[in-house]
């Protein structure tokens, strides 16, 4: 069980340092493979994962409503982490409380 346990933790600190890279701000930003000016709008899955990386909770509250359940499924550089992952992983707890008022909001809203 030791030697699982130490794969495991092994296995998460690689992902958490692959999401971190994938959210890091790109150096060159803007910039086509070519080196051509290319400017991309927002990726609101990614700025909503930054924010609830920093604990930002008011900027999760504006970037929820622009996302849908399957972005991160979309984008392989997120390895499939949502934003409830990556806030439970870097602990911050005003995001995950945000998230579930959310969660409820949404749930009671649609009956």
């Amino acid at each position: 069980l030791e030697e699982e346990a130490r794969l495991l933790r092994e296995q998460l600190t690689s992902e958490l340092r692959e999401l971190a890279d994938a959210l890091a701000p790109q150096s060159g930003a803007g910039r086509g493979s070519d080196g051509s000016s290319e400017w991309e709008a927002p990726q609101p899955m990614r700025e909503l994962l930054r924010a609830a990386a920093r604990g930002d909770a008011r900027q999760v509250r504006v970037w929820l409503p622009c996302v849908s359940g399957a972005m991160a499924q979309e984008d392989p550089s997120l390895l499939g982490w949502t934003v409830w992952h990556v806030a439970a992983a870097y602990g911050q707890s005003k995001v995950l409380e945000c998230l579930k008022e959310d969660m409820v909001e949404r749930a009671t809203h649609h009956r």
